[in-house]
């Protein structure tokens, strides 16, 4: 009797930390890391940042060579860019940065040697976008792309090409809503230098901000997987996805602290600060593509390349109720 009472206790214990090990296994965030884990996410993540690396500075040389004429003509324009690519790349562009404002504002006219770096450089910034796509398609499980090789580049062009588009025109809006608030308030009699005027233009800022990581997290996310995703799962992991990229940029300065306080890396601080944040900010965007494809399984849905992002299979597949 007495032994059969001193086994009851051990066999309860067992089965309730049984019970409590496979609630927690089965928390949604759990199986999304345990699935990027599985998937090699922090390998694909680093080696998506040292493509980086290359593909920022190719990219920012390439964009603000492409745009010259018209960023010449408006500073405040090419300082909201500054600014911006800042935000999404702390101390990339500046004094102490790791390019100098003054050689980008030194830009001359491209010649046919210009033109051929040019062209050089800009398959050097589409480059990251295939390590994306690798990557994209091992956590959603799915083969290599199908995709013709010379339309993927092709494609990977007009993604990046897109995205410079929508830098400028989103600096062009910035600066002219600042100059339209700045008139409202002068009209109103609220002084531009007002405490509540600053802070709610940096709370507008962020809004934005955050609305326009989540909106670039989701056409990548679904532009280099292929898979016709449900509007609901890629929104919802994408603003998760943004609000962790926020939270990034607001703390950026303690995040990269570390890398200037080791004397030895002094002389290569920025780069290594740039590795870092772009290791960090790849890892984001993994786990958000994990956070997605783990919601289509628990749909029951089968993530397939549709092969053609705009074909009709993808076209009906969208259609997907849930």
């Amino acid at each position: 009797m007495e032994q059969g009472r001193s086994r009851r206790p051990r066999g309860w214990l067992r089965g309730t930390y049984h019970a409590a090990s496979a609630w927690v296994i089965g928390l949604r965030p759990v199986r999304v890391f345990r699935a990027y884990f599985v998937s090699g996410g922090n390998l694909l993540a680093a080696g998506m940042s040292f493509q980086a690396v290359f593909a920022v500075f190719a990219a920012v040389w390439v964009g603000f060579s492409f745009f010259s004429v018209y960023l010449g003509g408006h500073p405040a324009i090419e300082d909201a860019d500054i600014g911006f690519i800042n935000i999404q790349i702390p101390g990339l562009i500046g004094a102490g940065g790791a390019i100098d404002p003054a050689v980008l504002a030194n830009r001359t006219a491209l010649s046919w040697t210009g033109a051929i770096a040019i062209v050089v450089l800009l398959f050097t910034a589409v480059g990251w976008l295939n390590y994306a796509r690798i990557a994209v398609h091992r956590i959603f499980d799915l083969p290599p792309s199908t995709m013709n090789v010379v339309l993927l580049k092709i494609y990977d062009l007009f993604i990046a090409v897109a995205y410079g588009i929508i830098l400028v025109v989103s600096a062009t809006g910035s600066v002219i809503a600042t100059r339209l608030i700045g008139i409202v308030a002068t009209w109103a009699g609220v002084a531009e230098s007002s405490t509540v005027l600053r802070d709610g233009l940096q709370v507008g800022s962020i809004v934005v901000i955050l609305l326009i990581d989540t909106l670039v997290l989701a056409s990548l996310i679904r532009l280099l997987s292929g898979v016709p995703i449900p509007w609901k799962r890629l929104l919802v992991g994408s603003f998760l996805g943004g609000i962790v990229l926020g939270a990034m940029k607001i703390g950026a300065t303690f995040l990269l602290a570390g890398t200037s306080q080791n004397p030895l890396l002094a002389s290569f601080a920025v780069v290594i600060g740039l590795l870092v944040w772009f290791n960090v900010a790849c890892r984001v965007y993994l786990l958000c593509a994990t956070w997605i494809a783990v919601g289509m399984s628990d749909l029951g849905l089968e993530a397939k390349d549709s092969g053609w992002i705009f074909g009709s299979r993808a076209r009906r597949a969208a259609r997907i109720e849930l």
